[in-house]
């Protein structure tokens, strides 16, 4: 029997879940409800001084803008050939491609959500070491690349409250600044469980060749539009993919010659302090239904979080995580930092945790930090309290944690996400090219993406 089959026989009564779900729990991947959507879309005012991306005689007057996403934020497809699959109704074989992430029908709890979880864990293996699908007859990839519908929304539902990322964006974009969806406005779905090593890589044996197809969409646009430079967008993990992809996978001839401006939103250039603790403890994404183990297993396969491991934060020595057993005092006042990464990652039974550490940060220091070498445009929120500090205590040891055990324990002037000091690192990139700030008081890591203010900015700047 197919999942297809089966996904539609619980259909009908695992929806009333879902929506509870979407509308009740507040989602870390960036997204928002449908409902919601339309309330702020009718908040909206349009631009004080409209300009067109196409004038009267077809020529290009804005820039052609290609869309990066953040951790989550891209919706992938997975293809399987004679995989090996946890149940005899998870199909070994699909005839085509079909939405993995995120897939209504393939989150069944105890059902197909198994089929899921086996499809999007990654293994770190071979020489030189690289992350691959745990299932080598599983290839995952960017969903609708060079159309908008992989960033838009996340889920594969129009019919409950589907999880809105850029649909506010790029209908703004489209309405008031004459943006043609799939020639003048496109994104670039990516996979964001691997990571650079991944990215800047060949494609080989169903994983990497992201930037590989980043050039070639970003050429392809160029010519779509008769010549005209193109604008990359990159939001929270999209920026520091964006950035790492100009600084370090293209010349700078190419840049003259197709590359604008690289716009930065949200930008975690070093991380975010979430990111050791997502490692850590996995997440349900705010589906209370899924099994937080079963994506606890997944997530500590992922190669990203590794990645946005904090670096430069001033406080490298002041605790990112504390720890208490107040049933046994075992490790009682337990401290993590920046600088104790691996005793932490041993502590929380994180196989392979330092591995990936080194595999897909330590590695890349000497590029990670490095200029896009392109006009830059760095914008985001301030005046937010963000967390920098996570605890717990209780009985549980730090194995058996899940992101639901977890608590805020200090909290600094931000994004919601980012502190300030991790935001001002977009304009601190060492390069002659102009990099221009734009700070919005108030605006969060992820709101930042549905408000007006922002929509108006950037098409000033287009």
């Amino acid at each position: 029997m197919s999942s297809n089959l089966i996904a539609q026989l619980f259909t009908a009564l695992f929806v009333v879940i879902i929506c509870l779900s979407l509308t009740v729990h507040s989602l870390p991947i960036p997204v928002i409800t449908r409902q919601r959507a339309s309330e702020i879309w009718k908040t909206f005012k349009g631009p004080p001084n409209p300009r067109r991306a196409i004038s009267t005689n077809n020529s290009t007057t804005l820039s052609p803008l290609i869309l990066l996403g953040g951790f989550g934020g891209s919706a992938l497809n997975a293809q399987r050939t004679n995989a090996k699959e946890p149940h005899f109704w998870c199909e070994s074989t699909t005839s085509e491609p079909f939405q993995v992430w995120a897939n209504l029908n393939e989150l069944i709890p105890h059902v197909t959500e198994e089929c899921t979880v086996h499809d999007l864990t990654l293994d770190l293996r071979g020489q030189p070491r690289k992350l691959h699908p745990l299932d080598a007859g599983v290839s995952i990839t960017g969903k609708d690349v060079g159309g908008l519908s992989g960033v838009n929304y996340i889920t594969n539902y129009e019919f409950i409250n589907q999880a809105v990322y850029m649909e506010l964006l790029t209908s703004y974009l489209i309405k008031h600044g004459g943006y043609i969806g799939g020639k003048t406005l496109r994104a670039m779905t990516y996979d964001w469980r691997t990571g650079p090593i991944e990215w800047k890589s060949k494609r080989m044996n169903n994983t990497g060749g992201d930037y590989d197809i980043l050039q070639k969409l970003v050429e392809d646009t160029y010519y779509l539009n008769n010549g005209t430079q193109v604008s990359l967008l990159g939001h929270s993990l999209g920026a520091p993919f964006t950035q790492l992809f100009l600084a370090t996978h293209v010349s700078k001839e190419w840049k003259q010659k197709f590359i604008k401006q690289f716009i930065s939103v949200s930008g975690s250039y070093d991380g975010e302090i979430q990111s050791p603790i997502l490692h850590m403890t996995g997440d349900t994404y705010g589906l209370f239904f899924l099994s937080r183990e079963q994506f606890k297993k997944m997530v500590r396969t992922f190669g990203s979080p590794s990645y946005m491991y904090p670096l430069k934060t001033p406080f490298t020595n002041y605790p990112m995580f504390q720890y208490t057993n107040n049933q046994t005092n075992q490790k009682a006042n337990y401290f993590a930092t920046v600088e104790s990464y691996g005793q932490f990652m041993k502590d929380a039974s994180m196989t392979n945790g330092w591995e990936l550490f080194m595999q897909e940060s330590q590695s890349i220091l000497d590029i990670k930090f490095a200029a896009p070498g392109v006009p830059t445009q760095c914008i985001y929120g301030s005046n937010n309290w963000t967390p920098t500090q996570y605890s717990y205590t209780g009985p549980k040891r730090m194995e058996e944690l899940t992101s639901a055990d977890i608590q805020a324990s200090r909290w600094e002037r931000g994004d919601d996400t980012l502190p300030d000091y991790c935001l001002e690192m977009c304009s601190q990139f060492k390069q002659e090219e102009k990099i221009e700030t734009t700070v919005l008081p108030g605006a969060h890591h992820i709101g930042i993406m549905m408000e007006e203010r922002f929509f108006i900015k950037l098409l000033e700047i287009l």
